[in-house]
């Protein structure tokens, strides 16, 4: 049998426009966006750990997709003319056929590195750089085009700490290498410290080897404070993680150290004002976002990071004798135990919270009880006044309901008509007072007026339970009152 195409223009046509729709309907898959990221330092390095988690950080807030290729020059370890220029050869090799949408860079090496190479490498590409301490890098000539954020420590705010929790510091030691993060840091120090001079002397400990570092520290005189600045290197070019410089030296002397970078401090220094990595970063990978967005890196001038923030160390507080409450308000404490409360907080304030919701709950019905014993005891007093003045008063009077049956007389009703109380209780009050022919109606008339609300004065016939008559004068108003009684 001969197979059979589409024979029916009609169909054929049908199916052309259904296979045309389903194209142009599937969705088309979100690219994302290549993100090269260079760093200057090693990964491990806490510095650098946390520009990363805030460039990450960057670009979740922002929900872009973007794909990041992590590079590290690990430069504090590793750092000749020789290694940079096989780490170029390396980046021509590996990226030789990738192109990115923008760059990222931590720190001085790193910048460095793409300012120099940059074009030649990523011709086009933009660069955001972060962690840099030295301006200057940013005038080469050929330079590809750049945004950042420039890294200023807060050299100032960790001399007013010193001098706020060690006022009689006599002396203060800097302990630098020679790197050029470490010179650049030397030079703001040496500004930045002018004002201290006229009252304490600055002993500089630059370049020397760990050895060397900790003879020196163990000859400071008394009454000194340590400022570590940069040392990351020692005199021949040995990688001193933050902890390990921070141990070195309190090993060697009992002095307070300080620092400016919240590694220091997480590594054994007992305080400084601080830049926080993660923050940094998370400012530079906002920035990145903003010219994947469009905007123009020459129209971002480079911006300072000047968010630093108190950071102190919990062990070194115990050791100098600080307490929570002797530092600055808003600063943060790192390496304190976590405490009962902490750990239980959430379990712990919402039962707080239902305790108090529970006291306040109890409270009011204490005030309501007493309230309701007052009210009562009031009502008591009033219904004793009202019974004594009823009771006591020298007119007849009668208490009826709406359907004018008899509640109760005083006793002047009983003189005048001679019931008592009991046995006129629970009648109708025209039937024992106008229960005589051609007065009984009258009465009734009377009585409808004062339900629709009249008040009544009125003069009339009345008998008395002995059958005699006698000219009375009326007078009747309905009021509301307990159990439906008027």
């Amino acid at each position: 049998m001969k197979k059979r195409g589409f024979s029916h223009p009609v169909i054929a046509l049908l199916a052309a426009v259904l296979l045309m729709f389903g194209v142009r309907s599937a969705p088309a898959e979100e690219k994302a966006l290549s993100v090269l990221v260079l760093n200057s330092y090693h990964q491990g390095f806490a510095w650098t750990d946390g520009i990363l988690e805030g460039i990450r950080e960057a670009f979740g807030k922002k929900g872009m997709a973007a794909d990041l290729s992590v590079e590290f020059m690990d430069t504090k370890r590793t750092f000749s003319v020789r290694t940079l220029s096989a780490f170029f050869d390396h980046f021509r090799e590996k990226y030789f056929q990738k192109t990115f949408d923008v760059i990222i860079c931590s720190d001085d090496d790193a910048t460095a590195f793409l300012m120099r190479r940059g074009r030649e490498l990523f011709p086009g590409v933009p660069v955001v750089f972060c962690g840099v301490n030295n301006p200057g890098l940013m005038n080469f000539d050929g330079a590809p085009p750049f945004a950042g954020v420039l890294e200023q420590v807060d050299i100032p705010g960790t001399g007013e700490l010193i001098i706020r929790h060690f006022p009689n510091t006599k002396n203060l030691a800097l302990v630098s290498d020679l790197s050029p993060s470490g010179m650049s840091v030397i030079s703001q120090a040496r500004m930045d410290l002018i004002p201290y001079l006229d009252r304490i002397a600055v002993t500089d400990l630059f370049g020397l080897s760990g050895a060397d570092l900790q003879d020196e520290v163990s000859k400071l005189p008394p009454v000194t404070a340590i400022l570590l600045l940069v040392y990351f290197q020692d005199a021949r070019g040995e990688f001193y993680a933050p902890e390990r410089t921070a141990r070195l030296i309190k090993k060697a002397c009992p002095f307070p150290v300080f620092g400016l970078w919240s590694m220091m401090i997480e590594g054994g220094c007992l305080g400084g004002s601080v830049l926080i990595p993660r923050e940094h970063g998370a400012r530079a990978g906002g920035l990145a976002v903003r010219i994947l967005e469009g905007e123009l890196p020459g129209d971002m001038p480079p911006e300072t990071d000047r968010h630093p923030i108190p950071l102190f160390n919990y062990d070194e507080m115990k050791r100098f004798g600080l307490g929570r409450f002797t530092i600055p308000g808003g600063a943060k404490i790192v390496g304190e135990p976590e405490t009962f409360f902490y750990r239980h907080r959430p379990f712990i304030l919402i039962n707080g919270l239902l305790g108090s919701a529970v006291l306040i709950y109890l409270a009011s019905l204490l005030i309501n009880e007493r309230l309701a014993r007052s009210a009562e005891k009031e009502l008591r007093l009033r219904v004793v006044q009202w019974e004594g003045l009823f009771q006591n008063a020298p007119e007849a009077y009668a208490l009826y309901n709406h359907s004018n049956e008899i509640i109760t007389v005083n006793r002047g009703f009983t003189e005048l008509f001679g019931y008592p109380h009991e046995e006129v209780a629970g009648k109708e009050l025209d039937s024992v007072v106008a229960d005589y022919p051609g007065i009984n109606a009258e009465a009734k008339e009377i009585s409808a007026k004062r339900f629709s609300g009249e008040t009544i004065f009125a003069e009339g016939l009345r008998v008395r339970k002995d059958g005699s008559l006698f000219y009375a004068e009326i007078q009747g108003s309905a009021y509301p009152a307990l159990d439906d009684h008027v």
